[in-house]
């Protein structure tokens, strides 16, 4: 295909996408053409001379977005490295320089920012990662970026820094543009917006011919015909059947929605992602359908509140419903309308991951949520964040919920999932390979309204429930959120001291410890941070680690745990697979079945329901369609003159006059 034929294919998606309004804000910067090199004038338009890295940081969300932006820009022709799917993308390979000289030109290593955590942007020759080699490689950075703490956006801004000093073109995405275009270190750099990484060819092309551009408007579809009472719906974000590269082949990060319905005081994401938009449940089916095809073997559900999808979607107007939801939701879709679908369409030898998800939406259906972990191709695992263990805590941060109410969520889930069987031959001793149910959280110690009272609250709820995945994170204050004028009531000294009390209970438990000798059924998907083993998990999504065999990659094994450790097992290969599935034969496992959830079904008006009109700027008001209707009849003329004027000059006006 040529590359002329790849454009025109990607402007007739753009004709189609459902965009109602975006601005568009060039700012050109003229080159100086005795300066530019001859060659690189003629081949400015050419993609496959220009080098691309793309660098994430953030949530699964985030890597999302990346992936589509550089499946994207591939398709285009650029050479396209995307940070972190490389084999050896962690692993230091030899340059070919060996000076010691740092090579940001800010003098030796180990005074220069290599020191900060933040690597990518300035490393020793000699000690280059694969990922850093060819990021310094690249002729343009994308650097999407998430704003959820600040060293996270710290690591983003030195890495916008580096790259000007280094001379390299830069593109940013994610987050902290969306929310904060108008930082001081982000004057001439491109952006991105979160719902318009589809756009990603356009601004590197821009960016690359030395202008700046910025697309952050939403997405919006327009019901009916288009006029000033058709209806505006925010989408969740570009069309899900984007080329792709995944930074792991065999796993398929899906974004069910973006946004939220929450407020929270500490929050900052919501200023960048907005209100809730979700995606109809028949394009999220058609993308995983897609992704199993692909020969991916998990499916990552993600984003910014899972249990919230479907609150924004109309279900008398929707494709689909899951009749089992409609008596208690009539008028809007859930969580678990999707799940009824995506749960029934998984392979054999396939495993679903459910993302993060906040207490109040999840609390009205713990019963097919309970249902849905339990089924065979799912892991049973479940993100649930509590903040706090104080209430006090939690309502000064809006969260909506109490301490009492998570710990619901948690003990109901615990309750209601049954652990997976043993091996047919196991004895009446025997220990269980898998755990039944893992619930990851998070903590916020020294919120602004937190005392030690409250903090002690939070510790009591870890010793309750010893969370397995436990995040811990000391109180950022994130500009521009109301938190951030609260009146801290702890010291900085004090904060740091409930923090370590917090990660020394935490590594004072191990909810591993027994399972040597056992056997358990993995699925191997990941690579260890240090490649020298793979990485599988069992059915609650526990990490077992697994002799690198080559052929095991991508199945489901049966292997021995030989050491169990705080964040793992080691264990040995017995049986290489491929297995059909992660638990063993029982009767509580017998068949895929889900009990609480119907299979979907159309809605009884899908067929009548009016597609989605695409307009670039809704009418508002009658100046504006009087200002339409004058640009129409401008147009015409202007076509009639120039007719006219081919006409004359052929002389076919001087025949017509002569006959």
């Amino acid at each position: 295909m040529d590359i002329e034929d790849l454009h025109t294919e990607l402007d007739v998606h753009r004709t189609e996408e459902r965009n109602a309004s975006v601005k568009v804000r060039f700012r050109t910067r003229r080159q100086n053409l005795a300066d530019t090199d001859s060659d690189s004038v003629t081949t400015m338009a050419i993609p496959e001379h220009y080098r691309v890295f793309v660098q994430t940081w953030g949530c699964a969300h985030n890597t999302s977005d990346s992936e589509y932006m550089a499946g994207l820009l591939a398709q285009y022709g650029y050479q396209v490295i995307l940070g972190g799917s490389t084999k050896d993308s962690h692993e230091p390979v030899s340059a070919q320089s060996n000076n010691s000289e740092c090579e940001c030109s800010s003098g030796l290593a180990g005074d220069c920012c290599q020191k900060q955590e933040d690597k990518g942007c300035c490393t020793m020759p000699g000690l280059l990662t694969a990922d850093e080699r060819a990021k310094q490689e690249a002729d343009l950075w994308v650097l999407n970026s998430c704003t959820v703490k600040g060293p996270a956006e710290d690591h983003f801004r030195n890495a916008v820094k580096a790259g000007m000093r280094m001379g390299k073109r830069l593109v940013v995405a994610g987050c902290v543009p969306q929310s904060h275009p108008a930082a001081d270190y982000l004057k001439g750099v491109s952006i991105i917006g979160v719902q318009q990484i589809d756009r990603v060819v356009e601004v590197v092309e821009e960016t690359l011919q030395g202008n700046t551009v910025r697309f952050l408007d939403k997405k919006w579809a327009v019901s009916g015909d288009g006029d000033s009472h058709s209806e505006r719906r925010r989408l969740g974000g570009a069309r899900l059947d984007l080329p792709k590269i995944r930074r792991n082949p065999l796993i398929e990060i899906l974004a069910v929605s973006t946004g939220c319905l929450n407020a929270c005081t500490y929050c900052k994401t919501k200023h960048a992602r907005g209100v809730l938009a979700s995606y109809p449940i028949e394009e999220l089916l058609e993308r995983a359908k897609q992704a199993f095809a692909d020969g991916v073997k998990e499916l990552w559900l993600t984003s910014e509140d899972l249990g919230a999808y479907g609150r924004d979607l109309d279900r008398t107007t929707s494709v689909y419903s899951c009749p089992s939801m409609a008596a208690r939701f009539p008028q809007c879709l859930t969580l678990a309308d999707l799940l009824s679908g995506l749960v029934r369409l998984i392979p054999e030898g396939c495993m679903l991951r459910l993302g993060m998800t906040n207490p109040p939406y999840i609390l009205e259906q713990l019963r097919e949520i309970a249902d849905v972990l339990s089924h065979p191709r799912v892991y049973a695992f479940l993100h649930v964040p509590v903040q706090s263990g104080s209430d006090a805590v939690l309502d000064c941060m809006k969260r909506e919920y109490t301490v009492d109410e998570f710990s619901h969520v948690v003990t109901y889930l615990q309750d209601h999932i049954p652990p997976p069987p043993l091996p047919p031959d196991a004895t009446d001793d025997a220990v269980n390979g898998s755990g039944t149910l893992t619930v990851a959280t998070d903590i916020i110690c020294g919120f602004p309204n937190e005392t030690e009272a409250d903090f002690a609250e939070t510790v009591k709820l870890v010793e309750r429930f010893r969370f397995p995945v436990l995040y811990i994170n000391q109180f950022f204050a994130r500009p521009g959120t109301p938190a951030a004028s609260m009146i801290r009531k702890a010291t900085t000294a004090e904060v740091k001291k409930r923090t370590r009390r917090l990660h020394d209970l935490f590594r004072a438990y191990k909810p591993y410890e027994g399972r040597q000798g056992s056997l358990v059924r993995v699925l191997v998907t990941e690579t260890s941070h240090d490649g020298r083993f793979w990485v599988g998990h069992t059915k609650a999504y526990e990490q077992v680690l697994v002799p690198k065999i080559p052929e095991v990659y991508g199945r489901i094994i049966l292997v021995r745990i030989t050491e169990c450790d705080k964040f793992f097992m080691r264990s040995d290969i017995v049986d290489p697979g491929p297995l059909d599935s992660l638990v063993f034969p029982g009767p509580l496992h017998t068949s895929p079945t889900l009990s609480t959830l119907e299979p979907l079904v159309r809605t009884p008006c899908s067929s009548e329901i009016p597609k989605p009109v695409v307009h670039a700027v809704l009418p508002s008001s009658p100046k504006q369609e009087n200002t339409n209707w004058v640009l129409h009849l401008g147009v015409v003329l202007l076509v009639t003159y120039i007719i006219l004027k081919i006409c004359e000059t052929n002389g076919y006006l001087q025949r017509i006059l002569v006959t």
